[in-house]
């Protein structure tokens, strides 16, 4: 974790913010127009944060446009651009550190552009979120740290219950092939 200065940001950095709740919420730095520093993410596509994601509505206005970026939360789903402020949520700006094999800056803000308007599929806080997209744009293949480590938390169990079991073989089968 390498909490950072929006000072220091670099067009196409993998950013996110802990949440609350207890996750994190990932985007791409596409950056700054006017003042305005932008981030491509991937929220529910669901009103309400329903089907597999997890709301924050509590700590954040709901339905109000935002003042700077004209974003409205449980209004505009899928994949977003909003400003960094809208992204945060006042959570701290942190940055995802990558060694090696990771795309070029411009080739991640083309990827993230491309999904802002071709979508990448359905929210689900387990096989397709915020963190997968993240990764996707940036690597070129999906991937979820918070899903893996949660997946080998079930796993500590000694006998988890079906459905994550289910859930757990479903990830190794997902591993072997690419999604998208």
């Amino acid at each position: 974790m390498v909490v950072v200065d929006p000072d220091d940001l670099k067009v196409g950095d993998h950013i996110y913010a802990c949440r609350a709740a207890g996750y994190a919420h990932h985007g791409i730095y596409v950056g700054e127009v006017n003042g305005v520093r932008y981030v491509i993410h991937f929220n529910s596509t669901t009103n309400g944060g329903v089907v597999g994601s997890v709301s924050t509505a509590s700590r954040w206005s709901k339905n109000k446009a935002c003042q700077v970026c004209g974003h409205v939360e449980n209004v505009n789903l899928g994949v977003v651009k909003t400003c960094l402020d809208c992204f945060l949520k006042k959570d701290e700006l942190q940055l995802q550190c990558y060694i090696g094999n990771s795309k070029p800056s411009n080739e991640v803000v083309k990827m993230a552009y491309n999904l802002l308007e071709r979508g990448f599929g359905e929210y689900n806080i387990a096989i397709n979120n915020c963190e997968h997209f993240a990764t996707f744009c940036k690597k070129g293949e999906p991937y979820s740290g918070q899903v893996e480590n949660a997946s080998m938390m079930i796993n500590l169990l000694p006998t988890g219950p079906l459905p994550f079991r289910l859930f757990n073989l479903y990830l190794s089968f997902r591993k072997q092939g690419n999604h998208r």
